[in-house]
């Protein structure tokens, strides 16, 4: 499940043609209403600030990988909860080439 691109709304909800672009959340939970001002405070930011929010998610993203590889491994210690989090990432060729000590063989 990905972004797609919509006409500006509301006009993307209706279909009319409009010259502005912006990405569609795929999710049929949120009001229009709400999805607007969504769209109207990351238009509102600046490139920084969108960098910023973009490094927290991903801070967060890891920290819950991580916490997640630590309950499936309470015995792992640290290299092996970052390779094992690294083959989550980047895949498992990449995470045996980053820490050849680790065998990861149960993803």
């Amino acid at each position: 499940m990905g972004f797609s691109v919509a006409n500006d709304a509301p006009s993307a909800r209706t279909g009319d043609a409009c010259s502005r672009h912006w990405y569609r959340l795929p999710v049929d939970d949120t009001s229009p209403e709400a999805e607007a001002r969504y769209i109207a405070l990351l238009r509102a930011m600046t490139v920084a600030e969108r960098g910023e929010q973009v490094a927290r998610l991903s801070r967060a993203a890891r920290a819950l990988c991580e916490a997640g590889v630590r309950e499936r491994h309470p015995l792992a210690d640290e290299v092996e909860v970052k390779a094992r989090v690294a083959a989550i990432t980047y895949g498992r060729d990449v995470a045996t080439r980053l820490f050849p000590s680790v065998v990861i063989d149960d993803l």
